[in-house]
């Protein structure tokens, strides 16, 4: 196998991987920071600031380890005669052996070499929820390690915009309070957000080699470590290339974004 060929073989599984991390991020981080900044200073701004500080400070191969230990050990369910397995599966990306998970999904044909795309593609939903159920685990660790900055940003920028001419402006008109801050302020304070999501996007889809490798996830992550132990300079610089294109690529749609939320930004 050249090169190229075992790049783009790994390289979905990163994509996917990075992609739902990506989603669930800004599902979690943008109402979090939200509901932060309009409780300026209360407890739910408290709760908010210490998910922030847990997801800054706790090293992520060792969320992951957590989270194999509580799902795979400790939250288990009945299984066969008197035996019990683990609620989540800890590794792999088809999860045919936990809880939740289906024995036999069958199988499905190599599209794009993401499985959740090609079980969809293959009309194989059975395969579908088992790749799904594989994927919680390491999405939840690694966007646990990201949305904190982002929650934080999204607080700032939010408090910042509140306090602004124009949300007063807005309130003495009587506007509700929801549309005050969903119409108004969250559009504005969006910019900031918007730079650090492109980051963190890029940062994601350039392949995170603890995660894939403490939840032995196939990705380019993984074939990263490898390559480095052995000293393989093709791949290294193959890897390098690809992931200088997606940070070019991420700033792009950043910049494009601001124009379509503030039309006075111009280029």
């Amino acid at each position: 196998m050249t090169t190229w060929q075992l790049f783009a073989t790994r390289f979905p599984y990163t994509a996917e991987l990075a992609i739902a991390a990506a989603i669930l991020t800004a599902i979690v981080a943008l109402p979090l920071g939200i509901i932060s900044a309009t409780h300026n200073n209360r407890a739910p701004d408290h709760a908010s600031r210490i998910v922030a500080l847990v997801g800054h400070s706790m090293p992520i191969f060792w969320l992951g380890f957590l989270f194999q230990l509580a799902f795979v050990f400790y939250i288990v369910v009945p299984y066969g005669h008197g035996n019990s397995i683990g609620l989540l599966p800890s590794n792999g990306v088809l999860a045919t052996q936990c809880g939740i998970c289906i024995a036999n999904p069958g199988s499905i044909s190599t599209f794009t070499g993401s499985p959740l795309v090609d079980a969809i593609i293959s009309g194989n939903p059975a395969y579908w929820w088992d790749s799904f159920i594989a994927l919680i685990l390491p999405t939840v660790t690694l966007s646990f390690a990201t949305l904190g900055a982002l929650t934080r940003v999204v607080r700032s920028s939010m408090v910042e915009c509140l306090r602004q001419d124009y949300i007063l402006l807005a309130r003495s008109k009587g506007l509700k309070d929801r549309v005050v801050v969903y119409r108004h302020a969250l559009r504005n304070a969006m910019l900031p957000a918007i730079t650090i999501t492109g980051r963190i996007v890029a940062l994601l889809m350039s392949g995170v080699v603890i995660v894939e490798y403490v939840f032995s996830w196939p990705g380019v992550g993984s074939a990263l470590l490898q390559a480095s132990t052995y000293f393989d300079v093709n791949f290294l610089e193959l890897y390098t290339l690809v992931i200088v294109l997606i940070v070019v690529a991420s700033n792009l749609a950043v910049d494009v974004l601001y124009a379509f939320l503030d039309p006075r930004i111009r280029y």
